[in-house]
């Protein structure tokens, strides 16, 4: 399911309960992703957050807010003055309370160059058969460069996965991350080059077509950090909060959640 599809959902669900009052177990947990623009200035002061504009307008201003909330830290680049800008990827859940409204809850995943317009990773269709071909199960952390002009190039990859399979892999990994675009970080208003890790699971037989049903996929969702967020958010319990992660990033977050 995409984010906007997601975002619509959310807003359909409060819809739906006001019809149906008494009737709290038609409100389901809604688990998506969220991105939003940061720019601070030469003093990592923050000038500006923007959330994803295809996200319900009640759901972009808590996001925004809590942003604002935030810690950041500007570092320098050769040549590099100005305001620096990044993209901030979120997880968010939103959890049902017994008044019928939902405890929004958000994880920080990190930030740095986005794929562009905000779109998903995509799997190549080779990629996935090699796995699948191969019997490959394991994790590998890609590493590659996204560059001023978007484009991205695969510089190494750590994995334990080893002989036919890892060379299976090479090509592939490296053809998955150049077919991707992206909307580079910002310095002074310019476009930067940025290092990036991605960790990458490789599961051959999670299931009969490779396909994660409904019910992990919620499962999943709802042991995540932002779930749990929620969750206590909507039982008025102490929040602890996360450390935050930055790599190789124009801008470093101590997120405060």
């Amino acid at each position: 399911m995409t984010r906007r599809t997601l975002a619509t959902a959310l807003v359909l669900a409060g819809l739906s309960f006001a019809t149906n009052a008494g009737q709290p177990a038609a409100l389901k947990p809604l688990s998506f992703r969220a991105e939003a623009r940061v720019e601070v200035d030469e003093q990592g002061k923050l000038v500006k957050v923007e959330a994803s504009k295809d996200l319900p307008d009640a759901v972009r201003k808590y996001i925004e807010q809590q942003l604002a909330t935030w810690t950041y830290a500007r570092h320098s680049r050769a040549n590099g003055d100005g305001n620096a800008a990044t993209w901030v990827l979120l997880g968010a859940c939103a959890v049902p309370k017994p008044d019928g409204t939902y405890a929004l809850g958000l994880a920080y995943r990190g930030n740095g160059p986005r794929i562009a317009d905000g779109g998903p990773w995509r799997v190549t269709s080779t990629l996935a058969s090699t796995v699948g071909r191969h019997g490959i199960d394991g994790v590998a952390n890609v590493h590659f460069v996204v560059n001023a002009d978007g484009s991205a190039k695969l510089e190494s990859i750590d994995t334990k996965i080893t002989g036919i399979q890892r060379k299976a892999l090479g090509p592939e990994l490296a053809f998955f991350i150049s077919r991707h675009r992206f909307d580079p970080e910002q310095v002074g208003g310019q476009p930067v080059t940025t290092h990036e890790v991605l960790p990458v699971v490789f599961k051959s037989g999670r299931s009969k077509d490779g396909a994660e049903t409904y019910d992990e996929r919620l499962a999943e969702a709802m042991t995540s950090p932002q779930c749990r967020h929620a969750e206590l958010l909507a039982s008025d319990a102490f929040n602890p909060g996360m450390r935050a992660m930055a790599l190789d990033s124009v801008i470093s977050i101590e997120p405060k959640i």
